[in-house]
């Protein structure tokens, strides 16, 4: 009898819903699982050699023992947790280890801090070092000064912000188990199952025959790394990827959005939240048009207004336009906190930055008034808002003239042309200085009217 390597000591179980609790036996074996001594739930293994329970509904709380035995066989795991479990998802800027971030080292201390009910399993990479990798996860690891080295910067700066704003019945605090499945620089494509790209349709994957671009393969990394750990029941999913998708944004959104679907239909959970995170500035030495990044975080936060229960998490003051993989990654971490909290768990916090809501255009001026911008907007320092451009007559994007009043931004053509469109950060590395009172960015956007001939 045998259980996926996703089931070990200190493993973080997911609270207030069924948990699944799957392997492998001998068919016709009786099998019982049960969790802290409470009453078993008996299956029989099946004639594939597979077999499933469901275990019923469980508060937060631990530690516990999971026993899963058989007529012969009796296997026990312990120090396990019921919590809330992320799926952390994505490409390098998801697994970019925390000893390589900023502030790694204060923050080192907090992993160590008594009752940091914070734990992390790390999925094996499908290809590394050029090779294929058949390698198991490694344990379930408990968030200590020395474990948390190696752990994705994000996902750790999500859990610590996170974890101490959960409390159980009894006011304890609740665990936080986060599942690290990400492969640098792969594809959309990978992650997606085949039927989603079939929905998707666009233009046909590249297949690639190099073990070094393996990884990239469609469907690849759901057939292996997702595989491994679904059906695990989780809370929700965090997604950072699109670096890799940027020069061909125009089918991102379709795929985005149809991924998200898939994975919701492989954990039958329609309403499985997801969390996107936006691309933060970046310059692609290659890029002429200056705008592939801009394209793609337009794809991700179009892909997360159509598709229910996904949300996007705004970046675009972090990043280097220099660096691919930036060091400061301690604010996606706090942005993803609040819009979890808000989105998810349903707490009163500010999660987002201003978006347009109406747009007004007069000749060679226009006022952008703007929701979620409580208290009005602010400029931050002393330069006028920047990042913002316009379209004019002669059908050429400039840098806009702009100033700000509580909640509106007026902007004008530099050379007083009628304008038909207004952009903000619409760029791969825009400086963005303009903020609502809550501290977080204006968001990207483009807006374009229609003229006569166009």
């Amino acid at each position: 009898m045998s259980l996926p390597p996703v089931f070990t000591d200190h493993m973080v179980l997911q609270r207030d819903q069924d948990i699944p609790v799957w392997g492998k036996g001998q068919p016709g074996r009786d099998v019982s699982v049960s969790l802290n001594n409470e009453s078993a739930v008996d299956t029989t293994v099946l004639a594939n050699g597979r077999w499933q329970v469901m275990l019923p509904t469980k508060n937060a709380g631990g530690p516990y023992v999971l026993t899963v035995q058989s007529e012969a066989e009796r296997i026990e795991f312990k120090d396990v947790f019921l919590g809330d479990v992320w799926l952390m998802a994505g490409q390098s800027n998801m697994a970019f280890r925390f000893r390589h971030s900023a502030l790694a080292e204060q923050q080192v201390a907090l992993a160590a801090l008594p009752n940091l009910r914070i734990r992390l399993l790390e999925v094996p990479k499908v290809v590394s070092g050029g090779k294929r990798q058949e390698r198991p996860p490694k344990p379930w690891q408990v968030a200590s000064a020395s474990a948390v080295s190696n752990w994705s910067a994000v996902a750790l700066h999500f859990a610590l912000g996170l974890q101490p704003t959960l409390k159980d019945e009894s006011s304890s605090p609740v665990a936080v188990g986060m599942i690290n499945s990400s492969q640098g620089a792969s594809l959309v494509e990978a992650w997606m199952t085949p039927e989603s790209l079939e929905l998707a349709g666009g233009e046909t994957p590249q297949v690639f025959t190099d073990i070094r671009r393996y990884y990239r393969n469609p469907s690849v990394l759901q057939k292996t790394m997702l595989a491994s750990v679904q059906p695990y029941a989780v809370k929700g999913v965090v997604w950072y990827q699109g670096e890799s998708n940027a020069a061909r944004a125009g089918d991102y959104e379709k795929r985005l959005s149809a991924m998200i679907t898939g994975w919701r239909s492989l954990w039958q959970t329609p309403d499985l939240p997801f969390l996107v995170v936006q691309l933060p500035i970046y310059q692609p030495p290659n890029d002429s048009s200056n705008t592939k990044w801009a394209e793609l975080r337009s794809a991700q936060a179009e892909a997360t207004r159509s598709t229910p229960n996904a949300w996007l998490s705004v970046t675009i003051d972090t990043g280097d336009k220099d660096d691919v993989h930036p060091v400061e990654k301690k604010t996606v971490g706090d942005r993803l906190v609040q819009l979890a909290r808000a989105m998810v768990y349903g707490h009163a916090v500010p999660y987002r930055g201003p978006e347009p809501s109406v747009i007004s255009y007069r000749g060679s001026r226009a006022e952008v008034s703007f929701r979620y911008a409580e208290g009005g907007l602010s400029v931050v320092g002393n330069e006028p808002p920047a990042a913002l451009s316009v379209l004019g007559s002669d059908d050429h994007w400039q840098p806009a003239e702009a100033s700000v009043k509580g909640n509106i931004v007026v902007v004008q053509h530099p050379q007083g042309q009628p304008i038909s469109g207004v952009r903000h950060a619409w760029s791969n590395a825009p400086t963005v200085n303009l903020y609502n009172a809550q501290g977080f960015p204006v968001e990207p956007f483009e807006d374009r009217q229609p003229r006569p001939n166009h």
